[in-house]
């Protein structure tokens, strides 16, 4: 696993934007199952991936709608 600060690569964010594509807003949490697989991909924890895809989710103009 990737040492906590180490920055997302290319590859890794589009992973993440795919996963928020297909995972509802509200089950965005570390517990989710599909996100705790998902983490095993890039190597990171569940926690950085829940992180990163909140932080897609502040950019979806669709949820401030």
């Amino acid at each position: 696993m990737p040492d906590s600060g180490t920055r997302w690569s290319r590859e890794e964010l589009i992973l993440a934007f795919s996963i928020y594509c297909q995972i509802l807003f509200g089950r965005i949490h570390i517990r989710n199952p599909e996100l705790v697989e998902f983490a095993r991909i890039p190597e990171r924890s569940a926690g950085a991936v829940s992180y990163k895809l909140a932080n897609l989710a502040r950019l979806d103009l669709a949820l401030h709608a």
